[in-house]
């Protein structure tokens, strides 16, 4: 599979244990919603995308819960 580069600026590849680190998540409220944000080098996973990594997550540690962020 191929990238286009005029629909895609970066592609970050990080591992689940790098995802795993709650460490390098954070938490902000942006229009009145908290969001998940977690920052590369390169740039930045937020939004929708990172709720959604979230949410994948919980197959590799399922006795947390997200609903908070719901």
């Amino acid at each position: 599979m191929r990238s286009r580069s005029s629909e895609v600026e970066v592609i970050l590849e990080p591992t689940v244990e790098e995802l795993l680190d709650e460490t390098r998540w954070n938490v902000s409220e942006w229009f009145g919603r908290n969001l998940w944000f977690f920052d590369f080098p390169e740039a930045t996973l937020w939004g929708a995308t990172a709720f959604m990594v979230r949410e994948l997550l919980e197959v590799f540690r399922p006795n947390q819960d997200l609903a908070e962020f719901r």
